[in-house]
């Protein structure tokens, strides 16, 4: 499984519980925000995978 920690801005990742992919835009400490084509949504860890 993939961290918060892991990961940088610009960086793809698959987001598990909406089945899309998209790219960060933010990383905080508990989350990231995650630009997808319908929008922005946070993300929490154990929510997303790099692929």
């Amino acid at each position: 499984m993939d961290k918060i920690s892991d990961v940088t801005v610009g960086e793809s990742v698959y987001i598990n519980s909406r089945r899309e992919k998209g790219a960060i835009v933010e990383v905080r400490e508990s989350s990231l925000i995650v630009r997808l084509l319908t929008g922005r949504v946070e993300v929490r860890e154990g929510d997303f995978e790099r692929r």
